[in-house]
């Protein structure tokens, strides 16, 4: 069985909550975390309230608009890392 690919957006500037990130009918929300703090990220790399995840990458105008870091590990950021 294939594994799924998922992405992971980290909300920077709020804990995840309605409103917080997009909700979009063709790229549903998968899954949510809020961290008890402001938790360091991505090796030290910057801090969030929480991670929102979904199956398919967001756009650069979601994440723009709702203020979203991508993960690291996120297939799309590994395949430009590559390149």
């Amino acid at each position: 069985m294939e594994q799924q690919e998922l992405y992971r957006y980290y909300s920077t500037q709020r804990p995840v909550d309605i409103g917080t990130y997009p909700k979009d009918p063709d790229n549903p929300l998968t899954g949510f975390l809020n961290y008890d703090e402001r938790t360091s990220v991505e090796h030290g790399a910057f801090r969030a309230w929480g991670e929102v995840i979904y199956r398919s990458p967001l756009t650069p105008d979601q994440i723009y608009q709702y203020e979203l870091r991508p993960s690291r590990d996120n297939p799309d950021v590994r395949r430009t890392m590559a390149e």
